[in-house]
């Protein structure tokens, strides 16, 4: 799964409703509210 994400959003609980066993590439979208991709991992 490809995930980026704004910075005003609850990552946490959106990330807990993906399955567990599953690849994950983070990115940034490409806007100026996108959140960094780094902190997007460490979300999860």
């Amino acid at each position: 799964m490809v995930i980026g994400v704004v910075n005003d959003k609850d990552v946490s609980k959106m990330l807990a409703l993906l399955p567990k066993k599953a690849t994950y590439y983070f990115c940034k979208a490409d806007i100026p509210r996108g959140m960094d991709s780094n902190l997007l991992k460490k979300s999860n």
